[in-house]
């Protein structure tokens, strides 16, 4: 046998070899376990409010014909709740009818092992496989992912597409792109992201950036300019709609000036949260306050667009009153976007732990992973690809839950890309640690 020829690894080997496939698998495990054991025990899980109600409602209307939002709980209003959660479930709907949650919940699993098969590819071609690993295990156990999954809401949906556009900016082996990773890939994963979050077009311009980079000269403007058309594409048909059906040309949501308002305003800064002495903070009735509040400020019916703008406008106002709490709010939010508490909203993990103690299979907090992601990011400071990919999408969760809040179902979406840059962190760490043992004289004895 020639010096240079190995014996092809057995399938021992190979399998061991294939982090996203074991982790996915653990991921579905551990998922699973979480719904059954909130299916069988916690009232929460089976008698479904607030979000969750309120997507049942939607995705029932949806099957039963109103595709366009004319009726039902949309009425002809622009989407004020992300769409593409609704019309993933309203084929379950349409099949399944009112026992559609089980199906749903499954759906929730399915979306959970595909973040953690992406997180951990995209980590391993980043990275290696060590990489793969650690980023594939953090998202399969991450407490507050596998949390969620056992309620109806979309915060899986967009961890996924999150852990979808790391893969699709993940590196081939020679550092450039391969087929289902170039400017196409991204600009679908990231516009579909927008869709579920208002997140990801934050990303654009360091996506864009990092597919010039690793485009052939005389390709790198248009290779950018891809990845922007592609995600402008994705936002034709809910555009469309808004425009046609509500008159608003807005893509899913008015009701980011709300938000904005809800995480900055003197009883925020006061009591440390989210609310607002205008309205109530609950999903549906608090568009409605906010409606009124602002019909009586200004003497006339306002669009939802306009809602959006008052309470913007309102935020900035009281922020430029009173700049010192106001930052130091700011600062407050980011510290708390690395904190080990996850704020709740709708659920509350230490409540539902108490209905379902398989819950505690997934034993990664967030805050271990945020705080990870930092340390890469400061140790792998000249991987520009890296920062440009996973370290892109962090930022933006963080540039986003500074200005409006960190709760529980808004910060999670970013562990897959945490999970990530954290994980490309310890790989190079340990890659580090083994070289200079290597490097280190032998001693005699």
């Amino acid at each position: 046998m020639p010096e240079s020829s190995h014996p092809a690894p057995g399938p021992r080997r190979r399998l061991r070899a294939q982090p996203a496939l074991w982790t996915a698998l653990l991921a579905a495990a551990v998922r699973s376990a979480a719904v059954a054991d909130g299916l069988a025990n916690n009232p929460l899980v089976q008698l479904p409010d607030l979000d969750a109600d309120i997507y049942l409602r939607w995705a029932k209307e949806i099957a039963a014909g109103d595709v366009l939002g004319r009726g039902g709980s949309v009425d002809g209003a622009p989407f004020l709740f992300n769409p593409l959660y609704a019309y993933l479930l309203a084929p379950l709907a349409a099949v399944f009818g009112d026992a559609m949650l089980v199906p749903g919940l499954c759906l929730n699993v399915a979306f959970g092992v595909a973040a953690t098969w992406f997180s951990a590819r995209a980590a391993e071609r980043w990275a290696g496989p060590v990489a793969g690993w650690i980023a594939g295990v953090a998202v399969a156990c991450s407490a507050v992912l596998v949390h969620l999954d056992a309620h109806l809401a979309v915060s899986e949906l967009a961890a996924m597409l999150v852990a979808g556009s790391c893969w699709s900016m993940s590196p081939g082996p020679d550092g450039r792109a391969e087929r289902g990773h170039g400017p196409v890939a991204t600009g679908l994963w990231l516009g579909i992201g927008a869709i579920a979050r208002p997140v990801t077009q934050l990303v654009l311009p360091f996506a864009a950036w990092l597919a010039a980079r690793r485009a052939e000269p005389g390709r790198k403007l248009r290779a950018a300019g891809v990845v922007v058309a592609v995600f402008f594409a994705t936002a034709v048909p809910t555009f469309t709609r808004n425009l046609v059906v509500a008159g608003e040309p807005v893509l899913w949501t008015a009701a980011g000036g709300i938000n904005l308002h809800l995480g900055n305003n003197p009883d925020g800064w006061k009591y440390r949260g989210m609310l607002s002495s205008h309205f109530r903070f609950a999903p549906e009735t608090m568009h409605g306050d906010a409606m009124l509040f602002v019909r009586q400020a200004t003497g006339k019916w306002p669009t939802s667009t306009e809602v959006g703008k008052y309470f913007t406008d309102l935020a900035v106002r009281q922020a430029l009153a009173d700049p010192v709490p106001a930052a130091m709010h700011l600062v407050g939010k980011a510290r708390w976007f690395f904190g080990p508490v996850e704020i709740p909203s709708s659920s509350s993990l230490p409540q539902d732990q108490s209905f379902q103690p398989w819950l505690r299979l997934a034993f990664v907090p967030t805050w271990v992973v945020a705080a990870l992601a930092g340390g890469a990011a400061f140790l792998l400071r000249r991987r520009t690809d890296l920062l440009l990919g996973a370290g892109a999408l962090v930022l933006a969760h963080l540039a986003v839950l500074t200005l409006i809040f960190p709760l529980s179902h808004y910060r999670s979406p970013a562990v897959p890309a945490m999970a990530v840059l954290g994980a490309a962190g310890v790989a190079a760490a340990v890659s580090a640690w083994r070289g200079r043992r290597e490097r280190a004289p032998a001693v005699t004895l």
